[in-house]
């Protein structure tokens, strides 16, 4: 009997994390485009390749007004992308971007 609650409660664990995950993946893919949405040329012709949500610790740069202010951390993501876009000419090219988001799912950062 307890060996059968073990494994319940295992089993329990595992499919929680794995739907926490793939909520983050749904909404950093939200986020994004969004984002390219604004930004592409033909927003049409945007075709993921790939895209990968981390998690991650963030850091805030100090206040430089306040005497011995520290970086602060905070929770945050890392998004990987690789996509397929027409370009300004109309062919079509492989992109990829780095975005970092913050904990409540606003770009924060982007890397080309």
């Amino acid at each position: 009997m307890r060996v059968l609650i073990t494994v319940l409660i295992w089993v329990a664990v595992i499919v929680s994390c794995k739907a926490k995950t793939e909520s983050l993946e749904e909404k950093g893919r939200a986020v994004v485009k969004e984002y390219l949405k604004t930004r592409l040329h033909d927003p049409g012709s945007y075709d993921e390749v790939s895209l990968h949500v981390f998690p991650t610790m963030l850091k805030t740069p100090p206040d430089t007004s306040v005497a011995g202010n520290m970086y602060q951390e905070r929770n945050g993501f890392m998004i990987s992308l690789k996509y397929r876009a027409k370009n300004d000419i109309g062919a079509t090219v492989l992109n990829s971007l780095e975005l970092e988001m913050d904990s409540t799912y606003t770009l924060t950062d982007l890397y080309k």
